[in-house]
């Protein structure tokens, strides 16, 4: 600006000396024009300037701030990733300890799991022995009476008891409860002494009938069946000596039928009185309780 001024100053000392006053002024006007000209061209330049100063102010404020923005963001961001990390290693520990107190708890459970199986082995080797030992009694008695018709006698072995069967023809009289007929004799003397030669066994003899009016109209078939029951608990008791606190009757009258009664030879084979031979049950609680004894 200053420039501009000194060379119109001396453009216009020169001028004064070579020209009229109407031309000097003429002049000065176009002088004057000229650096109003300049001088609002500089203005503008200026302003523009001062906009662009403005503007890169006004960034660098937004930036300043995103800036913080960001480094809050950024703090926050830390922050959670430090929580999360504890968060982690609390679980961590927290799954360290669990697993040793499941280690622990497995451990003692296998423990216990050892100590059930091994009882369980041991009841199984006990009702083994109880099977084995009942069979070696149905053999036993299977020996002592192969002679004897399979029609008038039947050995069956099952559930752990040995069951003779023994028809009402091998036993007793037609109609009768109390008269036995000799061939029963040798059946029933070898069941006692089979049973009393093993103290843990027991005996129960149970009486049947066919689905017919039984013989004697004053006796009802129930009591029919148990007398023939108790016919047979005598003998074995009185005749062949074995303990009566070992034997127990009973009676089921029809109710049990071994096969159809639509025959005659179907009625046949229920009529009869089966002799089940059994293990004291009190001597297999005992050897049980033995066994799960700590």
């Amino acid at each position: 600006m200053l420039k501009h001024c000194i060379v119109l100053f001396i453009a216009t000392l020169l001028l004064a000396g070579c020209v009229g006053k109407r031309k000097h002024l003429e002049m000065i006007s176009s002088l004057q024009k000229q650096h109003e000209a300049e001088t609002g061209a500089l203005r503008g330049e200026l302003d523009a300037a001062s906009k662009s100063i403005h503007d890169l102010t006004l960034e660098l404020v937004g930036q300043k701030g995103a800036n913080e923005a960001l480094l809050t963001t950024q703090d926050k961001l830390q922050q959670r990733i430090d929580d999360l990390q504890a968060e982690i290693d609390r679980l961590k520990n927290n799954v360290s300890n669990q697993q040793e107190s499941f280690g622990a708890e497995l451990q003692m459970k296998e423990k216990e799991l050892a100590v059930c199986s091994q009882r369980i082995a041991n009841i199984s080797g006990l009702l083994a022995d109880w099977s084995k030992g009942m069979e070696s009694v149905a053999e036993e008695i299977r020996t002592a009476l192969a002679e004897e018709p399979a029609d008038l006698l039947a050995i069956e072995a099952k559930d752990g008891n040995v069951t003779v069967v023994m028809f009402e023809k091998l036993l007793f009289k037609p109609g009768s409860t109390s008269k036995v007929e000799n061939g029963a004799l040798k059946p029933l003397e070898t069941i006692a002494e089979v049973v009393k030669s093993h103290p843990e066994l027991s005996v129960r003899v149970v009486g049947h009938t066919d689905n017919q009016p039984v013989p004697r109209k004053s006796v009802e078939s129930w009591d029919y069946s148990l007398l023939r029951a108790g016919t047979v608990v005598k003998l074995l008791t009185q005749d062949f000596d074995l303990g009566p606190n070992r034997v127990l009757a009973a009676g089921k009258s029809e109710f049990e039928p071994r096969t159809s009664n639509e025959t005659a030879e179907g009625r046949a084979q229920n009529r009869r009185v089966e002799v089940i031979i059994q293990q004291s049950e009190d001597i297999l609680v005992r050897d049980i309780r033995r066994v799960l004894a700590p």
